[in-house]
């Protein structure tokens, strides 16, 4: 217990204490009531049967029954001083970092902003960390700014059973939560308005995902009634299956006649080459094509150059006698996002050879849009070309629990084209439940931005459609739009996308 108290000493006062979301933690009734306790501003019912630890400061600690060295589960109560100017997300994002201290995240979900249903803008989120020592701490947190001041509640745990079991708790608590200040109780027949709204918009959510998975089911039959159908393997959760192109033949040729004209295009102290599709032709929506050409040249002086490609994909360059080594970055614009593409040297030698260019290098490249990459191990999470999305159930096994043998069956419908320019029909991917557990990889996934719908199906052959998000805690709707983007500071790596799935 004093582990996780010690970290309750570290978060900040400036941020903290939680809030009820119009949409998602708010109680049943039409407007908020006072709860049983006061902590100056802040009202709310404590949780029944969880233990007060008293702590001097603007700070309170409810520990769950049962909580001991082992197994920990607080719910951490802190309020903030007012603030001339207060940067919500800054004080929320430090707040994060201060709890988890100097644990590794390990899963983040996305910050979801609302306003509180006494009008008080919100941010939420859900991280799991892991310290040094391998202890996880699963930590729910959302903060409002209440004129000035921040407060929030933060639910942490040590292990995924204790997170879900005392969710409710939770849930109850925030529910109970108003704020005593001037002019920030919201209207009661507002209230009733807006949920009764809100109720329309979940009736007709739920009248749509049906329809969407009826819709799934009739894709599926559809295209396995198709001749030579070649549809993605439902056991693997790679995408490799879904480029229908023969990738591999356009590759032997463009070796085959790279090798014949290989002599000819040679020239002496020169770099050159072409960076192209599969199919020859050039590159669309071409961002910035560079190649970093690093080497030592014969008087043994280090030297480098940064050459790019033009609008034909092919550079050149002279450059001294030595040795050099080539790295290529190619960037496109796929649909208002900058995606670094994959290449692979046509000449089959490995990336970054080192090369004497006394008869002249020549280097060309092709795109490459799934599939397994030359010599990686098929099991590898960044084995294969294309983009990665980590299929996780928030829930931590519930979907699983509630479907034994489930599959998690994804379509992917492309909103726009790939990055080849070429457009694809919609796939389908299927995961084990069980494997979403704490994340599955789908891999190979040809890039391009998706409409993402969901079902599980059951072993005898059932299918009920599932919500998606690209966040932890939602909100979840029939389908997510899935793009990469990539990683900040390394414009040449892709980020991990995380698709969320629950009933």
């Amino acid at each position: 217990m004093n582990g996780f108290i010690a970290i309750a000493r570290k978060v900040s006062i400036a941020c903290v204490c939680c809030v009820l979301l119009a949409a998602s933690t708010c109680p049943a009734d039409d407007a908020p009531t006072p709860g049983n306790t006061t902590f100056e501003i802040i009202q709310y019912n404590a949780p029944p049967g969880w233990q007060l630890v008293e702590r001097p400061g603007p700070v309170k600690i409810y520990t769950a029954p049962g909580t001991n060295a082992a197994q920990q589960a607080f719910i951490v109560i802190l309020l903030g001083q007012p603030q001339a100017t207060l940067d919500l997300r800054s004080a929320f994002d430090a707040t994060i970092n201060q709890t988890t201290g100097q644990g590794r995240i390990i899963d983040r979900g996305e910050v979801t902003a609302a306003k509180t249903r006494q009008g008080f803008d919100a941010l939420s989120q859900s991280v799991v960390s892991e310290s040094p020592n391998g202890q996880r701490l699963f930590l729910r947190m959302t903060a409002a700014n209440v004129n000035t001041r921040m407060v929030a509640f933060s639910f942490m745990a040590s292990s995924p059973a204790l997170f879900r079991q005392h969710q409710g708790a939770m849930d109850t608590l925030l529910g109970s939560v108003s704020f005593a200040v001037p002019g920030a109780m919201a209207d009661a027949g507002e209230v009733a308005k807006i949920k009764s709204q809100i109720e329309a918009l979940e009736a007709q959510k739920q009248e749509l995902t049906r329809k969407l998975a009826e819709i799934d089911e009739q894709q599926k039959r559809l295209a396995a009634s198709l001749p030579g159908n070649q549809q993605a393997n439902p056991g693997a959760a790679n995408a490799a299956a879904a480029n229908p192109g023969d990738d591999a033949q356009f590759l032997a040729k463009a070796r085959e006649k790279f090798n014949a004209d290989l002599a000819s295009r040679r020239k002496p102290h020169t770099i050159l080459g072409d960076i192209l599709l599969l199919n020859g032709k050039p590159i669309p929506n071409v961002t910035t094509c560079t190649l970093y050409v690093k080497g030592t040249t014969i008087a043994a002086e280090r030297t480098h150059y940064e050459i790019e490609a033009d609008a034909n994909g092919h550079f050149e360059q002279k450059i001294p006698d030595g040795i050099y080594n080539i790295q290529v970055t190619c960037i496109v614009n796929l649909d208002g996002h900058r995606v670094p593409v994959d290449l692979i040297p046509v000449d089959g030698k490995k990336d970054q050879i080192d090369q004497s260019s006394e008869e002249g290098i020549v280097r060309d490249y092709r795109v490459m849009i799934s599939g397994l990459k030359p010599g990686a191990d098929p099991r590898g999470a960044v084995s294969y070309f294309g983009g990665i999305i980590n299929l996780t159930d928030p829930t931590f096994g519930d979907l699983e629990k509630r479907h034994p043998n489930g599959k998690v069956r994804m379509t992917f419908t492309p909103t726009g084209s790939l990055i080849d320019g070429t457009r694809r029909p919609p796939f389908v991917i299927e995961a084990m439940a069980r494997d979403a557990n704490f994340g599955a990889y789908l891999r190979g996934i040809p890039l391009c931005t998706y409409r993402v719908s969901a079902v599980i199906v059951t072993p005898d052959g059932r299918a009920q459609p599932l919500g998606c998000s690209r966040s932890f805690e939602g909100p979840f709707a029939a389908a997510a739009e899935m793009f990469w983007d990539p990683i900040d500071g390394s414009p040449a790596q892709l980020q991990e996308l995380k698709l969320y799935v629950r009933e």
